[in-house]
């Protein structure tokens, strides 16, 4: 299945397309991270949250319109605020209005560029996860060099719950965002999220992600996990005995099922 239909996919359309367990890398020693385990909490992460400049963050190319896509972006939203108009309206209107549109001129273009940007970050939540529990990079980076913790869930039920996501795809170059209506609101966001540099390929990554018309408070960004989607804690091999000590025993009742693995 192509990145581009998995957003609005159901489960049983991707099966096949996930593993059986994605995995979370944690430290234990961030109080958040511990969460995962004694609320059974994750987060939708914002795009400027990520390390990474690059990751999430492609904007939409506005600047690269033609005079003539940029005309067509101001039909189109025109389109979008009056329906049911004859088509010479919008054409008419479209060129009327481009003079005092913001693609009028360079400077109030990059303002466009920063705002959607911002629109974006505040409404958009992505959960990462991956399908190597074994990946030593990744334990180093994500999980306090060995000396935190990973879990484990059934991608059935998470997903099930979080809704479409699929498997991020490693590419030389970030596909070009380009605004509507040559990329629609859904391929901005799919470009965007779920395309990285090969530099990271060594992750193994499957994303969700979350929209909100509103912006999103850090509440709303928390995931409550169903207990039944862990299925595995696996403790780093350099773990103190006192913190895999602490670890199990904040294991709620709820979550007494789950596999606990040392390294």
């Amino acid at each position: 299945m192509k990145i581009e239909s998995i957003k609005n996919a159901t489960f049983n359309e991707m099966k096949g397309e996930y593993p059986e367990v994605l995995y979370k890398y944690r430290k234990w020693k961030d109080i958040n991270h511990k969460k995962v385990i004694t609320q059974r909490e994750l987060f939708y992460s914002a795009p400027s949250w990520f390390e990474d400049p690059l990751d999430c963050k492609s904007i939409v190319r506005y600047d690269l319109l033609t005079q003539s896509e940029k005309i067509k972006w101001v039909e189109h939203k025109i389109r979008k605020s009056e329906p049911g108009k004859p088509n010479h309206y919008y054409r008419q209107k479209a060129l009327h209005q481009f003079k005092s549109s913001p693609l009028a001129n360079p400077e109030s273009i990059k303002r466009l560029q920063q705002q959607t940007f911002d629109d974006y970050d505040v409404r958009i939540g992505i959960l990462s996860l991956t399908q190597n529990p074994s990946n030593d990079k990744m334990w180093e980076k994500y999980s306090d060099n060995g000396n935190g913790f990973c879990v484990g869930f059934k991608s059935e039920i998470l997903f099930t719950k979080l809704g479409g996501g699929g498997k991020v795809e490693y590419v030389k170059e970030l596909p070009r965002v380009m605004p509507e209506p040559i990329h629609s609101h859904d391929q901005q966001a799919i470009f965007q999220i779920y395309y990285k540099e090969d530099k990271w390929n060594f992750e193994d990554e499957y994303r969700t992600h979350t929209f909100r018309w509103k912006p999103m408070t850090n509440e709303e960004r928390i995931i409550i996990v169903p207990p039944e989607a862990y299925s595995v804690i696996i403790l780093g091999n350099k773990m103190p005995q006192k913190e895999k000590n602490q670890l199990k025993e904040s294991i709620p009742n709820e979550l007494r099922h789950v596999t606990i693995i040392e390294k």
